[in-house]
């Protein structure tokens, strides 16, 4: 808003340089059948100086007062840094540079963190997968490695979205979306992921049983055992048959009986 009337004077004055001058005088290559050479060069000249003026601009922003900006946020959207502050192919071209010299991280596209030299804390992978893709919650391993139920370390984030799925590959990490249907996205809840910083990720019952209908043979007892399931204790065998009958999923209610024959041994 505050670059409007600036932007109208260097038109304008650009438009009367390029009147002003003999065609050739501004370089403009020779005029064609039916062309006004005058109206070439002013494109022209406006062009080149236009985008000069774009790569000036830089939002009336340095690092320093971005880094007061987000220095709370673990991970923000571009969007933040356009609000009344100009172009938004200004602010992405600074976005850039920054990028470049290794001041930021991008996350995806419009999504940026700032480098662990400047961040005051890291972002969690858990607050990162909720923000790639939207809506998501973390289920799967990384849910039940999060509970303490199995006892592998899980690199890869995975989660379940109601969008298409796919992987995400950038600085931060590995992460993966799965597909569920709409009436299945639920059984998630916002948990403090580390200090001032949350995010949505599958209850355990919920977890385990987007890991079973999402993967195939997963309701066989040799699968199940080779999970290693353990504090079972803080499982709840009614809250798995419930959530098995309401997805009307005969596979997930033979593979909560396996589970609470598991459950019995380790009693």
């Amino acid at each position: 808003m505050g670059h409007a009337p600036v932007l109208k004077r260097f038109r304008y004055a650009l438009l009367q340089e390029a009147l002003a001058k003999p065609t050739v005088a501004l370089g403009v290559p020779p005029v064609k059948h039916g062309q006004d050479a005058r109206a070439t060069s002013v494109l022209t000249g406006f062009c080149k100086s236009l985008t000069s003026y774009l790569k000036g601009y830089v939002v009336d922003m340095n690092f320093d007062s971005l880094l007061s900006l987000v220095k709370d946020e673990p991970v923000f959207d571009s969007s933040l840094l356009m609000s009344g502050r100009g172009s938004p192919a200004a602010v992405h071209l600074q976005l850039s540079r920054w990028i470049r010299a290794g001041r930021l991280v991008q996350v995806r596209r419009g999504l940026y963190a700032l480098a662990a030299t400047y961040a005051r804390t890291a972002p969690h992978p858990f607050l990162l997968a909720n923000r790639i893709r939207q809506p998501s919650y973390v289920s799967l391993q990384p849910a039940l490695a999060w509970y303490g139920m199995i006892p592998e370390y899980v690199p890869v984030v995975t989660s379940v979205t109601t969008g298409h799925a796919r992987d995400c590959r950038n600085a931060m990490g590995d992460f993966l979306y799965r597909h569920v249907k709409r009436d299945a996205f639920r059984g998630y809840r916002r948990l403090e992921v580390q200090p001032g910083q949350a995010a949505f990720v599958a209850t355990p019952e919920k977890g385990l049983l987007d890991l079973i209908h999402l993967t195939v043979g997963a309701d066989a007892e040799s699968y199940l055992r080779e999970l290693r399931l353990q504090n079972l204790e803080a499982l709840s065998i009614e809250a798995l048959r419930r959530a098995a009958r309401e997805w009307g999923s005969p596979k997930l209610l033979r593979a909560v009986e396996g589970i609470a024959r598991l459950k019995e041994e380790a009693a």
